[in-house]
């Protein structure tokens, strides 16, 4: 099973101008349960930035704008690259998120919180398919018939 960009990462991209206030993005990343969105330009053809809620502990007033803490440098990436590529550089740069574009054009973004996910799955996985091999492996019937495998030499 190979994992793919495409289906990790979070398609539904909400964005903020940089003249939005610090309370407005807070009050936006709450609602929403995330805790990044790309600054957009204002005739929004293009990200300038990101802030995340760590920018936001750092900021002196909620009626700042955003474009007073957020990050300039928007790490991006194709939709193509491999997740491996990602995590890796996440983990190497401490990034939290990854821009994700098709062409140029922005699809999605990908964050830790999207690669936890993955893994926990992952994880889950993996117990499951220990279990039920252990479970298999205990079964009178499949050792009975591993016995008689192992008579005739198979």
């Amino acid at each position: 099973m190979k994992i793919q960009l495409k289906n990790q990462m979070s398609k539904k991209l909400l964005t903020i101008k940089s003249d939005t206030t610090l309370a407005e993005a807070h009050r936006l990343m709450s609602n929403e349960w995330i805790r990044h969105l790309p600054v957009v330009s204002d005739d929004e053809l293009c990200v300038i930035g990101i802030i995340s809620d760590r920018d936001l502990l750092s900021a002196k007033a909620d009626h700042e704008p955003v474009k007073s803490v957020m990050s300039t440098n928007v790490r991006s990436c194709e939709i193509t690259t491999p997740l491996k590529t990602i995590v890796q550089s996440m983990i190497d740069h401490k990034i939290s998120s990854y821009l994700i574009t098709h062409d140029g054009a922005v699809q999605g973004i990908i964050t830790s919180e999207d690669m936890l996910v993955l893994l926990n799955q992952l994880l889950k996985n993996e117990a499951e398919s220990e279990f039920n091999v252990k479970k298999w492996l205990s079964n009178p019937l499949a050792q009975n018939a591993m016995n008689m495998l192992s008579q005739a030499g198979i």
